[in-house]
């Protein structure tokens, strides 16, 4: 996760975008988290969508054993959308047949189990929860409290221990919460990076 946050930082040095408001989803979250503790001079505002911090206790998704599906090549063989739908997105958006959702899982199906197997474990290993309370930016959780592979419970202590961050829940909505709460989440966010500019010395 640290040379994903590095890379991520040599990105933004070389465009002249830092520092930047940065909004991570998922493994992104964690990404954006080790990068705003890495290089804090990089992040003005962080906003974290579905992710966790490396509590364990909290997840409940066997990501391990997912990797070791991914790279074995059972998951493309098993070819289900549903199947990946029912980890991703709520009940209601898994049983119905959107074509966004659907061309979604296709390209993700096109990315080399081998890359998808080694995020997987990096993500497996990553912990940050002793320096979360570093972090000195204004910060925004948000979740679906339907996510089932990332729970709430994970953004509730990220929030707990990130100094004057805030957490929004979004009722209903699984863990790719943007695919169903589009117009919230842009809401959502974009008003949480207006104000924290607005309050930038």
């Amino acid at each position: 996760m640290g040379d994903l946050a590095d890379d991520a930082a040599a990105v933004m040095e070389a465009a002249g975008a830092r520092p930047a408001s940065v909004f991570g989803i998922s493994m992104g979250g964690m990404i954006a988290l080790e990068l705003a503790l890495r290089h804090p001079g990089h992040v003005s505002a962080l906003a974290l969508g579905a992710t966790f911090a490396g509590y364990r206790e909290s997840r409940k998704a066997p990501l391990s054993v997912m990797a070791e599906l991914i790279a074995g090549g059972a998951l493309s063989r098993m070819g289900s959308h549903r199947l990946i739908a029912g980890a991703l997105v709520s009940k209601e958006l898994a049983g119905s047949d959107l074509a966004r959702f659907g061309a979604w899982v296709e390209a993700t199906g096109r990315v080399s189990p081998r890359v998808l197997a080694q995020q997987l474990a990096a993500v497996t290993v990553w912990d940050a929860t002793t320096r979360l309370g570093e972090i000195r930016v204004p910060t925004l959780a948000l979740t679906g409290d339907a996510d089932q592979l990332v729970p709430v419970e994970n953004s509730r202590r990220i929030v707990e221990a990130i100094p004057g961050a805030r957490l929004v829940l979004l009722p209903g909505a699984g863990h790719c919460f943007p695919l169903e709460r589009f117009e919230e989440t842009a809401r959502e966010v974009t008003g949480f990076f207006r104000g924290a500019a607005s309050r930038t010395p």
